[in-house]
């Protein structure tokens, strides 16, 4: 048995906890905050982020552990203490989120993270084996040597986790870690595939906010969330959202602020991606009008400011007004970025979750995260340019384009299989 006591560490879970306009243009403070008309980014419960307090640890006990943590992982169960395993998963995951190696990332190690999500104890055991799978997910492309048996083990972990949310059988906490995960993972596996399985995805996470209870709403939030992010990626959204809206107008009317705030931004993607009419209907409309009429002493004042703030811009968007920028998301001291698009707030809002105190890092190393975010924004690459240190780099880094070659070839391979529309533009 090996002692954990020099490998305790902490992470910066403050990127969950929303803040006073922190991140807008022209801010000095060093944050990865949304602002606060994010309108609750948070993922995570207060509870859990509580007990995740900072310690800064010597960068070479965590590279030293990092190995040792893989194998304590991997071992039997009934061999290791549950504290054994929460510090094991500590160390891989800060080691792994808060910089881009791509060698560290190999089947065994998914593997030893697969067991521990499935088979966990706690609530921090489960949340940082799903974060730390996400994570890995994005560093193996085409390029790595794991790209094939990493891609086939995420492949057979999805329905098993889309299993156990169903099942119920393991804490509300945990669905909610779980069904973020199985969102973020599944919008990875889909994406750059022209809009196919998209809607068997989203009726699977619909289905889990629908068949939830009022003791659930942590995940009626994350399905709700997921359904957001996974409908950014169909191409033609008309039917699946004409099949999906009406169902949301019951999650309006719930008393769970976190719900309704969830169901406010699936709505903001649906009108969003929506060309047709039929989602000008009444009931739609006055149930989206009454929320920002409501009164009720028992919320409070601060959910009442999010509440209208985000439902005035869903309404905006439904309204096809001009567009206008829903937050602030910081990538430096003096740089942020400008989300205008209720699209690139579900993104933002998912890669936060899974990368926490590593997502700037990542945004300025990871190719993965690169051509998601610049398929998303449209945004010049000089936004990300003071993240590089020479010019060679400032065009989002050297592996971009390879990214983008390995993303047409992925298209093209779909055409061909006859999977995909060959007259939707790539």
């Amino acid at each position: 048995m090996y002692s954990w006591a020099d490998c305790l560490v902490y992470i910066m879970y403050r990127s969950f906890t929303p803040e006073s306009r922190h991140g807008t243009p022209g801010s000095r403070t060093p944050t990865i905050r949304f602002s606060e008309d994010d309108y609750g980014a948070s993922l995570v419960s207060d509870e859990l982020a509580a007990k995740l307090t900072e310690l800064v640890v010597d960068e070479q006990v965590k590279r030293d552990s990092f190995s040792m943590s893989v194998q304590l992982l991997a071992s039997e169960r009934n061999k290791v203490s549950i504290k054994d395993r929460e510090d094991a998963l500590v160390v891989i995951y800060t080691v792994i989120s808060h910089k881009y190696e791509p060698e560290r990332v190999n089947s065994t190690l998914v593997s030893a993270l697969m067991k521990a999500a499935l088979g966990q104890r706690s609530d921090l055991e489960a949340l940082l084996a799903l974060q730390s799978i996400c994570v890995a997910y994005t560093f193996a492309d085409e390029d790595h040597p794991n790209y094939e048996d990493i891609n086939e083990q995420i492949n057979s972990f999805l329905p098993k986790l889309l299993g156990q949310i169903r099942e119920k059988e393991t804490t509300v906490t945990v669905r909610s870690f779980m069904t973020t995960a199985l969102a973020t993972l599944t919008f990875f596996t889909l994406s750059g595939g022209g809009g196919f399985n998209v809607e068997p995805a989203a009726n699977n996470l619909m289905e889990i906010a629908e068949t939830t209870t009022s003791k659930d709403a942590a995940v009626t939030a994350a399905a709700l969330l997921g359904l957001a992010l996974v409908t950014t990626l169909a191409r033609d959204a008309n039917s699946l959202i004409e099949d999906l809206a009406p169902s949301l107008t019951a999650f309006l009317g719930t008393s769970s602020n976190e719900v309704k705030l969830a169901a406010g931004k699936v709505l903001g993607v649906f009108f969003e991606k929506y060309t047709g009419t039929d989602l000008e209907s009444e009931p739609l409309v006055e149930a989206l009008e009454s929320v920002l009429s409501e009164s009720s002493k028992r919320t409070a004042k601060k959910d009442k400011r999010q509440t209208k703030s985000l439902f005035r811009d869903v309404l905006r968007t439904q309204r096809k007004d001009p567009a206008t920028t829903l937050t602030y998301f910081a990538l430096s001291r003096q740089k942020s970025l400008p989300i205008r698009t209720w699209a690139m707030l579900a993104l933002l809002q998912h890669l936060t979750w899974v990368f926490a105190g590593g997502i700037q890092s990542q945004i300025a190393n990871n190719a993965s995260v690169h051509e998601l975010l610049r398929e998303e924004t449209g945004e010049d690459a000089s936004l990300f340019e003071d993240q590089y240190e020479t010019p060679a780099e400032r065009d989002w880094g050297p592996d971009h384009q390879r990214a983008i070659d390995r993303r047409t070839a992925r298209l093209e391979k779909i055409k061909a299989l006859g999977l995909m529309d060959p007259h939707v533009s790539t």
